[in-house]
């Protein structure tokens, strides 16, 4: 036990990997005419993401009547269109016609994206109404980390070391089908391998051949858990575009993603699992170092690091956003905010609403909305200094009102 929780010849910080592994979106179209502009749109986001246009016919489309595939992208679009049906006397319902499916999987697709343009990828066909989910995994590979071997994992799992909440099922199998007898990529399964929503944990320096140690981390969602996990990442993607941290927010999103699926919790300090035990213990320590919620903290002149870097992060992503407004009150009173605050809740600030402001002004009616948006157009500034990142070029659309607001109130 003392090995596992100090893990002293672990890096502080895991080199790892996050990507998206596998996606099929679906989107619906009124008229056969729609689908040549559909797939048109699906060759300009293949060129802009994969650097490929080239396509040929599937070998095979399964209820869907036609469907082309990019071979170098490991990408298939299928699609049925409503004469089609007519004309070969099918059910519309039974080859799904008035829509259009997308696969993009493999190792040589879309999982060897980096993290940002994957998720790029499926903001883009979102926004060309590839809006329902059927299939999304995401995945995260741990290097040079033999704390995390399958079988080690496994072995955890099996003395009642560690648990995982709301999931009773774990299984070991040869390889990624239930049944396969070589030994060849053993592999965890945390969760019913039957269900929409579970998670696998093999040795994935061996299915890529590489030369150290590697284990890959995936989570595999269909239905509605995949429908929920796309909308959020679209969500967090199109936030994103925003922050001074692209990386960092999608990198957590990611990796929280995952996580959900496999919360591991040391428990072999539990004489007896009580009903509220995932409250009462902890994760282990390399799970808490690969998952990043560990990594020290810099507040003002003091650094925390363990358990309680942890404990903070919870607590400033809990109340950030009263620090944030906290912080544009002081602004708009004092005309001055120190920059520790912000480095506590600067984050928050670039994702307050129009409607976070309106409470602001309700609290302390005594402060003019369009005051309250100067202060907080002030803020984003001063918080763009503390973390030497770039001055926004272009105002946000509620803080576009402010000047008009002078101009009718005759303010100065």
């Amino acid at each position: 036990m003392r090995t596992q929780l100090e893990l002293p010849d672990v890096e502080p910080v895991m080199r790892r990997g996050l990507y998206i592994d596998w996606i099929s979106l679906t989107a619906h179209f009124e008229r056969d005419d729609a689908v040549k502009p559909m797939f048109d749109a699906i060759e300009a986001a293949m060129q802009d993401h994969f650097g490929i246009r080239d396509s040929v016919p599937c070998d095979f489309n399964g209820n869907y009547a036609e469907g082309r595939r990019f071979k170098r992208a490991g990408v298939q679009v299928r699609w049925t269109k409503y004469t089609t049906c007519d004309l070969n006397g099918w059910h519309p319902e039974g080859r799904c016609a008035g829509t259009m499916n997308i696969i993009a999987s493999g190792k040589s697709g879309i999982g060897m994206l980096a993290l940002d343009r994957a998720m790029s990828f499926i903001y883009q066909l979102w926004n060309l109404g590839f809006k329902r989910g059927s299939r999304l995994d995401v995945a995260m590979d741990v290097h040079d980390c033999s704390a995390v071997d399958p079988a080690v994992v496994y072995r955890h799992l099996v003395a009642g070391r560690w648990a995982v909440p709301r999931r009773r099922d774990f299984s070991m199998h040869a390889g990624f089908r239930q049944g396969e007898e070589s030994l060849e990529t053993p592999t965890v399964y945390v969760g019913n391998i039957k269900s929409d929503n579970y998670a696998r944990i093999y040795d994935r320096a061996f299915v890529i051949q590489l030369d150290h140690p590697c284990t890959r981390f995936e989570r595999q969602t269909r239905g509605k858990f995949a429908q929920a996990l796309l909308e959020s990442a679209c969500s967090v993607s199109d936030a994103s575009f925003e922050s001074l941290d692209a990386q960092g927010m999608l990198g957590r999103w990611a990796a929280s993603a995952i996580r959900t699926s496999c919360d591991f919790k040391d428990v072999s300090r539990l004489g007896t699992a009580s009903p509220n035990w995932a409250n009462r213990a902890e994760a282990p320590a390399v799970i808490d170092r690969i998952f990043g919620e560990v990594s020290p903290l810099e507040v003002g002149d003091v650094v925390v690091t363990g358990g309680f870097a942890a404990s903070l992060r919870h607590a400033i992503r809990s109340s950030g956003r009263i620090l944030a407004l906290h912080s544009v009150h002081l602004m708009a009173t004092k005309g001055t905010v120190a920059n520790d605050l912000l480095a506590l809740g600067g984050e928050r600030l670039e994702t307050l609403t129009e409607e976070d402001l309106h409470d602001l002004h309700l609290a302390h009616p005594e402060l003019p909305l369009y005051k309250i948006r100067q202060a907080w157009e002030d803020c984003m500034k001063q918080w763009f200094v503390v973390v030497n990142g770039y001055e926004p070029q272009v105002r946000r659309l509620a803080n576009l009102a402010v000047d008009k607001a002078r101009c009718e109130l005759g303010v100065e």
